[in-house]
């Protein structure tokens, strides 16, 4: 493995940056640093060997007084006699254009699916199909290219898709090539990586996990550390490789506040007995109901259960004499806390800071597919790597428009298992990344029997996804649909069964 990674990935404020990383992994198997344009330059200064660089989106105008910008020394680095191969992606391309004379405008916008057309053979697009469908998300195009650079491509709209200027080894994107929903789109990045910035393969999963015990282990010293522990995914991966290096030194707990699944707390405890070590649990119904079990708007209520969530992770890292909190959290969990460089989408329990205590996020740079199959590297069974997420807050955000009271949980938390038994029993819940269930508490008029009813609704949200950016609803068969709908409506506070099949953007996965 090389001392640092071979590209750059200069962040410009897009929500997707992170996924060019995860691409570059999983389909090149080549690192990368995600660095924003002041800390590029200072890294570009200590790292002459950089082989690849790339401009991530933005969710800003190029014409914008504040627009970003990367470091102008990037087009002046040289290797071997030749310019660094420069990829921009979206604003990226649309920042290149403006820099070079070419006219960025607002025109026809375009989010979601849509087509680009390769108007002439360039190792960008080797192996790829002329016609292929492409995710877009951009408000401004580029309607003429700059000085020396040529069009390549042509988007479904007429506007230019792809450009390059050969002298300077530039070479440019409309669209999002690392989303999930660009078909080719990890083999465009390889080519850029591989056949333009020859960069050579230098990335294994078999070398993150010590990667990440050798981080932690140097921050926290001979220190003692608390570990949250939900039983899912990220936090049994955490909790699995930190006991392997900390020992007696580690203690990991799970907060019972009345938001967990049916079952859910035994599923964790046998979890944390297959890990082993020091793991306990803390019955926490009463306060968490006294802070939140009044609140209607979905943000109030993340803010509580954070709020909340700190007192004990205080307490109890108080209580063993630790200093150091290290947590799951993902690189999707930073992107939508705005703290890569965008707009804060919503706020995760998880992302905190607590004044005398050391928050570390050793999985910051991972996403959920990667975090699986290092857990299946260190032996975590299905039932922990193949979990579906659940958000922290748990159930207390999926009573929608409404105050999540101990009986409005109770119904939801009904609900919720009996969706995940009728898909179970279908054979598609492995199907679905995450089975999203909410209880809207507005009540609708309906009649049971020969008697009018007045009852709130069930939400069934199922959601299909890689990175957990990007994502489409998953429409069910028709008869798991209706079986769902006969089943949920049977219950007395669930008059209506609405199916949620609405694609992230423009909804988030979760409905709170």
């Amino acid at each position: 493995m090389t001392s640092e990674p071979q590209v750059l990935i200069i962040e410009l404020g897009g929500q997707l940056t992170q996924n060019i990383g995860r691409v570059l992994r999983e389909s090149s198997k080549i690192r990368s640093a995600i660095l924003d344009p002041k800390k590029a330059e200072v890294w570009l200064k200590k790292n002459q060997e950089v082989k690849a660089i790339i401009l991530s989106g933005s969710g800003q105008s190029v014409t914008d007084e504040d627009a970003p910008k990367p470091p102008q020394s990037i087009f002046g680095l040289k290797r071997k006699g030749r310019h660094v191969p420069i990829l921009g992606i979206c604003y990226g391309m649309q920042y290149l254009a403006h820099r070079f004379g070419g006219r960025v405008e607002k025109a026809k916008e375009e989010y979601g699916k849509s087509g680009i057309t390769s108007t002439s053979p360039t190792l960008l697009f080797h192996q790829t199909p002329q016609t292929q469908t492409v995710w877009a998300s951009h408000g401004d195009s580029v309607i003429t290219a700059g000085r020396g650079f040529k069009p390549i491509a042509q988007t479904s709209s007429g506007g230019v898709g792809a450009m390059v200027n050969l002298d300077l080894n530039i070479w440019a994107v409309q669209f999002h090539p690392e989303a999930t929903q660009s078909e080719y789109g990890p083999a465009i990045l390889s080519n850029f990586v591989k056949k333009i910035a020859d960069c050579e393969e230098d990335w294994e999963p078999s070398n993150i996990t010590e990667s990440i015990q050798q981080e932690v282990l140097d921050q926290v010293g001979d220190g003692k550390v608390v570990l949250p522990f939900s039983g899912g995914v990220d936090s049994s991966y955490t909790a699995r490789i930190l006991s392997a290096v900390l020992g007696a030194r580690l203690r990991y707990f799970t907060i019972d506040a009345n938001q967990l699944r049916e079952g859910e707390v035994a599923e964790i405890e046998t979890t944390a007995r297959f890990i082993g070590g020091d793991w306990r649990i803390i019955s926490a119904h009463e306060e968490f109901a006294s802070a939140l079990s009044s609140l209607t708007y979905g943000p109030d209520k993340r803010l509580a259960f954070q709020q909340e969530y700190g007192k004990i992770l205080i307490s109890e890292a108080l209580g063993f004499g630790a200093t150091y909190i290290p947590q799951g959290t993902l690189a999707p969990d930073l992107i939508e806390s705005g703290r890569t460089g965008g707009q804060q989408i919503v706020r995760h329990h998880n992302d905190l800071e607590l004044e005398g205590f050391a928050m570390l996020h050793p999985l910051r740079h991972l996403f959920k597919y990667e975090v699986r199959e290092l857990a299946k590297s260190v032996g975590l069974p299905e039932s922990v790597h193949s979990r579906q997420p659940f958000p922290g807050p748990g159930l207390y955000i999926r009573v929608v428009g409404a105050p999540a009271t101990p009986e409005r949980i109770a119904v939801v938390r009904w609900a919720d298992a009996r969706a995940a038994e009728i898909t179970k029993r279908h054979g598609i819940y492995k199907e679905i990344s995450q089975l999203v269930v909410g209880y809207v508490a507005t009540k609708t008029s309906g009649v049971r029997g020969d008697s009018p009813a007045y009852a709130g609704s069930a939400l069934i949200r199922p959601f299909k996804t890689t990175d957990f950016m990007t994502g489409e609803g998953l429409y069910l068969p028709e008869p798991v649909v209706r079986e769902i709908s006969s089943v949920l409506s049977k219950r007395s506070e669930i008059l209506r069964v609405w199916f949620d099949f609405t694609s992230k953007p423009p909804a988030r996965t979760e409905l709170e």
